[in-house]
């Protein structure tokens, strides 16, 4: 079929679990000759092929890895030069796209569901906008608690008290935040 199709430069496949239709997933050597023809077939014709698949089984975004993370044999990821991986809880408007190739830097995106155009909208490196968000909690529990000590903002915010004090320094030193120290105890507000 698409031999007859002349023109195109993308074709994408959803899902390409459907389209092996009883084509054995597990099978290494199944989706070898699967792979490897779809392989042939993009390199002859000169065309991107987008392959929508399903993970294995749910992960966390922090320890996800979109190349392990495909359904079925590893021989599936054998011949991609680029893998994205889609990572979410159930029901958030959040998540993460991971992104790893040969000829890519490994990469995070926080996207963020609009449902007004139903569409994920790129938020930024994932990191970045963890940060970001992590610090906006910070300055929010201040603003409620006026003036706090490390324990009590790590009790505020639930953050991990080490990662809150280096987000803390941060803060102090683009001067959004004010470090004192009264009877030898470290306290934080907002400026």
């Amino acid at each position: 079929m698409l031999e007859a199709v002349k023109g195109y430069s993308l074709i994408v496949i959803d899902t390409l679990s459907r389209a092996l239709g009883h084509a054995d997933q597990m099978d290494a050597a199944d989706m070898t000759m699967f792979m490897s023809s779809l392989q042939r077939l993009a390199m002859r014709h000169n065309l991107a092929l987008l392959l929508i698949d399903h993970h294995r089984k749910p992960s966390l975004a922090s320890s996800a890895d979109p190349v392990d993370d495909i359904f079925g044999s590893t021989a599936k990821a054998g011949v991609v030069d680029a893998a994205m991986g889609l990572y979410r809880q159930h029901g958030e408007a959040e998540a993460v796209l991971k992104i790893t190739g040969r000829d890519l830097c490994e990469s995070e995106l926080a996207l963020r569901w609009d449902a007004t155009h139903f569409l994920w909208d790129a938020q930024g490196d994932a990191q970045k906008v963890e940060r970001s968000v992590r610090q906006h909690e910070v300055l929010d529990a201040l603003q409620t608690l006026g003036q706090a000590q490390l324990r009590d903002l790590a009790d505020a915010t639930g953050q991990n008290r080490s990662n809150l004090f280096h987000r803390l320094q941060s803060l102090v030193q683009n001067k959004l935040v004010e470090r004192t120290e009264e009877f030898g105890q470290v306290y934080y507000r907002v400026l």
